[in-house]
């Protein structure tokens, strides 16, 4: 098989197996969110864009959002009701709550 023809092959089987992998993801409960489903969302403090999330990392006690601010500085945000305010899918937003040291 040509290597084009193997390339065109392998996205064609990427492709499915994502559109396979799509169909079978569940819904979650309220207030519960893939990891996926956050990433790259825009982060929001009090009405202002802050920055973005690059990932959801684990944590032994919570998750933690790295959110990458505009300085290009990246911070960690333990993912706790404490912390987040609002989680808006639709709009593609986080909300958080900053206490002092957070950031």
């Amino acid at each position: 098989m040509p290597t084009s023809d193997f390339n065109e092959f392998a996205l064609d089987v990427m492709t499915v197996d994502y559109q396979k992998m799509s169909e079978d993801i569940k819904p979650l409960p309220k207030g519960s969110y893939y990891f996926s489903d956050l990433e790259n969302l825009k982060v929001f403090v009090e009405g202002e864009e802050i920055g973005f999330v690059k990932r959801v990392e684990d944590g032994i006690s919570a998750n933690y959002l790295r959110i990458v601010l505009k300085d290009k500085s990246e911070k960690l945000v333990p993912f706790l009701p404490m912390f987040i305010k609002n989680v808006d899918l639709e709009n593609k937003t986080i909300t958080i709550h900053v206490i002092e040291g957070l950031l």
